[in-house]
């Protein structure tokens, strides 16, 4: 088995900036990122989805004190799941929401009315630094 061991180094020609990653047995452990003006941003996480701050049971609840289920899907007895999907922007803010699997209208608009209202989020890393990430979320 061949695993990456020890400390390795990947240069970014274009803007002279580089990544140094320390591995063991093929294990992550620690990397930095070296800006052209030799700034440093240690990192012990390589790559991280975005999250609600707070984490899933905050946005849960957050879920739950402002969803209001439209009163005509109440009375046609609609059930299910609409999927949306939206992009955490590397500040966290939330941008390009789009439904993917429509339910009803009013669900739907619902749907997009509350995502639409989230606080910002924690955004997705990779190397360290924040990076947009396409999320897709069933409601």
């Amino acid at each position: 088995d061949c695993f990456k061991t020890s400390l390795w180094r990947e240069y970014i020609i274009p803007d002279s900036s580089n990544y140094e990653e320390l591995y063991e047995n093929g294990n992550f452990k620690s990397g930095c990122f070296i800006n052209k003006s030799r700034d440093t941003i240690k990192y012990s996480v390589k790559e991280a989805f975005p999250e609600f701050k707070g984490g899933q049971q905050k946005f849960m609840r957050f879920l739950n004190q402002n969803l209001r289920y439209p009163s005509d899907a109440r009375k046609n007895k609609i059930e299910g799941r609409v999927i949306i999907n939206f992009v955490v922007e590397k500040d966290g803010s939330l941008s390009s929401f789009k439904i993917l699997k429509s339910l009803y209208p009013s669900l739907d608009e619902e749907t997009l009315r509350v995502i639409g209202l989230s606080p910002e989020w924690n955004p997705g890393l990779q190397k360290g630094r924040p990076v947009r990430v396409s999320y897709t979320l069933p409601i």
